[in-house]
């Protein structure tokens, strides 16, 4: 299938608005494949986004645990 022309889509848009539901169901095929990948773009850049941050949680969990130990020893070794 074609992409819709912008001139077309908008036309569809603007009869919808102004209540024709034939519109609407002739707008809804002709958008859905890009609102599809628009969606699946959005959603691997979310599943992306949620990686990073786990990923750097655990990097600082890590980061954190090691301050502490080298913070015990240091106690350890301080203590009488």
């Amino acid at each position: 299938m074609s992409a819709p022309s912008s001139r077309e889509v908008t036309g569809l848009l603007q009869a919808w608005g102004r209540g024709d539901e034939e519109a609407l169901q002739k707008l809804v095929p002709l958008v859905y494949e890009e609102l599809h990948a628009a969606a699946g773009r959005y959603m691997a850049r979310e599943r992306l986004r949620e990686r990073a941050l786990v990923g750097t949680a655990i990097l600082i969990q890590r980061e954190m645990a090691t301050l502490l130990r080298g913070a015990r020893s240091v106690v350890h070794e301080l203590s009488p």
